[in-house]
């Protein structure tokens, strides 16, 4: 808003200060003239720029510092994740004095987060041992790059796929297809050995190899995107955490608003 103050009293040669006021529509801007460091009338517009101009390009700086959580004092908690209950609900409770309602939401909420992260563990143990442990027991190798520029073959890079022979496109299959392949033609040569060399003359299994290297990275930028709320919401609990004062402070308040006539609870994000 300062920027955007500046830059239209400066059009006008005009030294400026922002102050609280409601001037232009904008609740708590307002531009005046300082002459000598002495506050005079109010600022006036630029030539060419109206008064609904002006006050369309305040709201989209407004609007875009609410957007990017650059407001001063602004923090919040995640009210969708265990990982927010697990911060607040504490608060909440040492707020009201540790009362035993509070402290049973206090300890649902940790048995929640604890069974969160054993499910994600485990999760991730699995998967780690179906990559490290049952692939390789099935003879699965790495897909890496094989074949993924086959139009630079057969002299490009990775053009020679995990079966030894160059990669090209109608003999390129999923490892499922490839696998199975495979092995119908060992096992004829194992049940038919005095017919190895015709067997594989005749028999081609194919290669193993990248399908679409292309769809891999758009595959690859899908996921990213839907690991980013996770990422984001990383980045406000550390900014909560960092910002909000380090001295216990209450999360819930019983008071009445100016102009309201009845009381109300609120709660905020507070010290801790």
């Amino acid at each position: 808003e300062q920027f955007l103050m500046g830059a239209l009293c400066a059009a006008n040669g005009i030294r400026q200060a922002c102050a609280p006021s409601n001037d232009y529509g904008v609740v708590g801007l307002g531009c005046v003239r300082s002459v000598n460091g002495t506050p005079a009338a109010k600022m006036p517009l630029p030539d060419g720029i109206t008064d609904d101009v002006f006050n369309a390009h305040v709201a989209a700086d407004k609007a875009m510092t609410i957007l990017t959580r650059k407001e001063a004092g602004f923090a919040s908690i995640d009210k969708y994740s265990v990982y927010g209950a697990a911060v607040a609900f504490p608060q909440i409770a040492r707020t009201s004095g540790w009362s035993l309602k509070y402290t049973g939401f206090v300890v649902r909420g940790y048995i929640y987060l604890l069974v969160n992260l054993l499910l994600q563990g485990f999760l991730l143990y699995m998967l780690g041992k179906e990559e490290r442990v049952m692939s390789k027991f099935g003879g699965r190798m790495n897909l890496c790059d094989f074949g993924a520029h086959m139009y630079t073959c057969p002299d490009g890079d990775n053009c020679i796929g995990p079966g030894g022979t160059v990669i090209t496109p109608e003999r390129l299959y999923s490892w499922d297809a490839w696998s199975t392949r495979v092995f119908v033609r060992d096992s004829l040569k194992q049940m038919l050995p005095e017919r190895a060399v015709e067997i594989d003359e005749h028999i081609d299994p194919g290669e193993y190899g990248v399908e679409s290297y292309y769809l891999r990275l758009v595959c690859c930028f899908i996921f990213v995107l839907g690991l980013w709320p996770d990422l984001i919401g990383s980045s406000d609990l550390f900014h909560l955490l960092y910002h909000i004062p380090t001295k216990a402070m209450p999360w819930m308040s019983f008071k009445k608003s100016p102009g309201d006539k009845e009381w109300s609870c609120t709660f905020q994000v507070n010290g801790m």
